[in-house]
């Protein structure tokens, strides 16, 4: 194929990626309005865009691709946790030249249900199989996350204004294409890669999570412009499909995984989440993200690619 032809087909679907994360954009903002940002950011965007990771898992397990289902699963955590914070507090200090993002008060449920997440993600770990009993024991941490913020969401001062199904629909035009164009999205750029004889190491291990992942990043990025006070719903949009993929998907590849599947090969990669995932919160737990703690998180993804290459060598 063409690489001019390559180009322009990455450019497009890039272009296509942007104008989808618009939309997921503006139907957040729209469901904020009457929703808080705990609802409409960590629970429902954290839904929409870990949607195309969850159809992936979903088919590889029907073709009983556990450890392809488990790559995916838990992929987008070590980069989100990292180049994601770091690009939110990069884009916030360019936009509002201030060094610091500061989280909302109510951003300390994510970071409680985080650390559960740890938790059961380290145990299942050291247990090394998912299977029946630790697929439901890896449940629990989303499911405490979404009953908390519903919980949350009711016992405050419910907002009459924004249109729930305005707000609703702009998400799901958002959120579905998103589903066929980020896979062709990472398609496009692996060929792209391999023709201009980028390294397949580098292709696997940096090009294709940062593609797979960008439409959360250029969300969150458009969420910030437009207002310094949706840069909580960003993080929160983060950590809620984060702690999604930790718990749901990880979990449902237990559930049926028909005998179980065995991750003491993987272990590394496993310790390699929880570790970013840690470093991350505890950046975190006072709600403040220093513009040299942001870039510092992106350095440290790099470093842990490097640790994990040389691990797996």
């Amino acid at each position: 194929m063409n690489v001019y032809i390559l180009i322009l087909e990455t450019a497009v679907l890039m272009i296509l990626t942007g104008v989808c994360s618009e939309m997921l954009a503006i139907g957040t903002e729209e469901l904020e309005k009457r929703l808080d940002k705990g609802m409409a950011g960590g629970v429902i965007l954290g839904i929409m865009t870990a949607f195309p990771e969850t159809v992936f898992v979903i088919f590889a397990i029907l073709d009983h691709f556990y450890q392809v289902a488990l790559g995916s699963a838990i992929g987008g955590n070590m980069i989100l946790f990292t180049v994601g914070m770091g690009i939110v507090s990069v884009t916030y200090f360019l936009k509002y030249k201030a060094s610091t993002v500061k989280l909302e008060k109510d951003f300390s449920l994510e970071i409680r249900s985080l650390a559960i997440s740890i938790a059961v993600f380290m145990l299942v770990t050291l247990y090394g199989e998912l299977n029946v009993f630790t697929g439901v024991l890896s449940l629990v941490p989303y499911v405490y996350y979404v009953t908390s913020r519903y919980r949350a969401y009711m016992s405050s001062d419910h907002h009459e204004g924004g249109n729930i199904l305005k707000g609703i629909s702009f998400l799901l035009a958002g959120g579905i294409p998103l589903v066929i164009i980020s896979d062709l999205f990472v398609s496009s750029i692996e060929n792209l890669a391999i023709y201009v004889n980028v390294p397949p190491i580098l292709v696997s291990m940096i090009l294709m999570p940062i593609a797979g992942e960008l439409e959360e990043k250029i969300s969150a990025i458009r969420l910030i412009v437009g207002s310094p006070s949706n840069v909580t719903t960003a993080v929160m949009s983060f950590v809620g499909s984060k702690i999604e993929n930790m718990s749901v998907l990880t979990g449902i590849i237990g559930i049926f995984s028909y005998g179980g599947v065995s991750i003491e090969n993987d272990r590394p990669e496993f310790l390699g989440v929880i570790l970013v995932t840690v470093v991350a919160t505890l950046l975190m737990r006072d709600r403040k993200l220093g513009i040299r703690e942001g870039i510092s998180l992106i350095l440290f993804y790099f470093v842990m690619i490097g640790f994990l290459t040389l691990t797996s060598a």
